[in-house]
């Protein structure tokens, strides 16, 4: 079907050119009821006004102010209508934290637009390591969780490689640095791990998962159950064990498990293996796989109410697929050919997030896609036919994040970061956005925006890997890899 509504969860600005996610009441009348028998995400709503713009980027490449969504029109959505432009008591969202906008629309009514900044509150380069291969991260109580993959040798060197994977703590207040680290490598047999530790914490467990090779050709995936304080015991194994959750593939590009918390509340974690994508979820092993597919080149959950699905990459294109529900392609805005250079998704409720990158002759392009996610099903909000389209150009694959934020109690306001990093000077650029649905309806009740204060950057060390980010304590914590340099920039979402 054709897109139902185009949201807001991303004012992004990585160079010149803006991308924004705009709501677009247009399609939304006419195609609620179909978004119901499609894939059970029905719900109504009015007609309205196209998709506003959204901003330009400020000195620096720094991101600009956030544009005005296109959320008005006849019979547009009356939550977000107001009278008066300017700071307005009619838009006034009950969140502390947030300038409440009114905002004059070029066309139809004024909409109401929430406004905050994301303030730069520290950076920290790791000490160079002889060889790195990624990294992963998490939030839990007070601090934020940072794995790493490195070697004591590079690709080439003597002897073959000597990996290991560990997780170090970093504040979430105060000096940014690198705090208590736990190495792992002493929990995987044979030839070790072969990637960083995919880390999740589900409110009351750090959980760790990743892929490691036994020294007999077989490749396996172990869960490890890691304290919240480093400093206080071992890891331990826990849930796969050393008899489930095996049978990871070792020649496509998504060696490492992927975790995230289930519906019912547990960690899982989802890979390739033989035959096609393999799940963990909610307790129950793995005996067999889960989506047939000859070769999976990326790979990443979407979690629903009561269900896990994949957001995926074959030779051909990304693919969002539920197990016995919907399954479908995802729209590529990028009309050029290349090789595929990584993809992630991030959400919660109804309301995800995709990212995936291509490698053309010329600069890296990434691209943003997003969905309603509702039981087994999904629909994609497309952005291919607005002018705020959502490739970003020269920008490795961006780390995304979804979060709920105090002191908003409602499920349905879903907060995102994207971080991306410019390959041309290794400047980082993020931004974070809020987006918040009615009840059981596709009808928006609240958007808003935080833009980044400042241009973070340092000088390019080597390639840039893809960006990790994380939200704790009101503060994101992004860790990319620059060459052999671990980066890390934490900021604070204020007003």
């Amino acid at each position: 079907m054709r897109s139902v509504v185009r949201w807001l969860p991303v004012i992004a600005v990585f160079g010149s050119a803006s991308c924004a996610f705009l709501l677009d009441f247009d399609e939304l009348q006419a195609e609620a009821g179909d978004a119901g028998s499609d894939s059970s995400v029905g719900g109504s709503s009015g007609s309205g006004g196209a998709g506003g713009s959204g901003g330009t980027a400020g000195s620096g490449g720094s991101g600009g102010a956030g544009g005005s969504g296109g959320v008005g029109g006849s019979g547009g959505s009356t939550a977000l209508a107001c009278k008066t432009p300017g700071v307005s008591a009619e838009c006034d969202d009950g969140d502390p934290l947030t300038t409440d906008l009114c905002v004059q629309q070029d066309a139809g009514p004024n909409v109401c637009f929430h406004a905050g900044k994301l303030i730069d509150d520290g950076a920290h380069d790791l000490l160079p390591t002889d060889y790195l291969g990624g990294l992963g991260i998490a939030a839990g109580k007070g601090r934020f969780y940072v794995s790493r993959y490195y070697g004591t040798k590079k690709p080439g060197d003597a002897g073959g490689l000597d990996y290991d994977t560990a997780v170090f703590e970093v504040p979430t207040t105060g000096a940014l640095q690198k705090g208590t680290e736990l190495v792992l490598g002493s929990k995987f047999g044979g030839n070790g791990p072969r990637g960083p530790v995919g880390l999740v914490h589900d409110g009351s467990t750090l959980t760790g998962f990743v892929a490691f090779e036994n020294g007999l050709g077989d490749w396996r995936v172990k869960s490890l159950v890691i304290p919240d304080d480093l400093k206080s015991a071992p890891a331990t194994d826990d849930l796969c064990s050393t008899s489930g959750c095996y049978d990871i593939f070792p020649l496509d590009g998504t060696r490492r498990p992927v975790p995230f918390v289930g519906p019912s509340g547990k960690p899982g974690a989802i890979w390739s293996g033989p035959g096609g994508i393999w799940f963990f979820a909610d307790g129950v092993k793995p005996t067999a796989k889960t989506i047939s597919a000859n070769k999976v080149t990326g790979l990443a959950p979407i979690v629903s109410d009561v269900a896990v699905g994949a957001f995926w990459r074959d030779d051909a294109a990304p693919q969002l697929t539920f197990p016995n529900g919907k399954s479908g392609s995802v729209t590529s805005c990028f009309a050029k050919t290349g090789a595929f250079a990584g993809l992630t998704a991030a959400g919660r409720g109804r309301l995800w997030l995709g990212a995936f990158a291509t490698q053309p002759l010329g600069p890296v392009i990434s691209e943003l896609n997003s969905f309603f996610v509702s039981g087994k099903g999904w629909d994609e909000i497309s952005n291919c036919e607005s002018a705020d389209n959502p490739t970003l150009d020269g920008v490795s694959l961006p780390g995304v994040a979804a979060y709920k934020r105090p002191p908003t109690s409602s499920d349905e306001r879903v907060h995102f970061a994207v971080a991306g990093v410019k390959v041309a000077d290794g400047s980082l650029s993020i931004n974070a956005s809020y987006v918040e649905l009615a009840p059981s309806k596709l009808e928006v009740v609240a958007v808003g925006a935080f833009e980044m204060i400042g241009q973070p950057s340092a000088k390019l060390k080597g390639p840039v890997d893809q960006p990790v980010v994380a939200y704790a304590d009101d503060r994101l914590l992004v860790a990319w890899r620059d060459g052999d340099v671990v980066r890390l920039r934490r900021f604070k979402m204020a007003p």
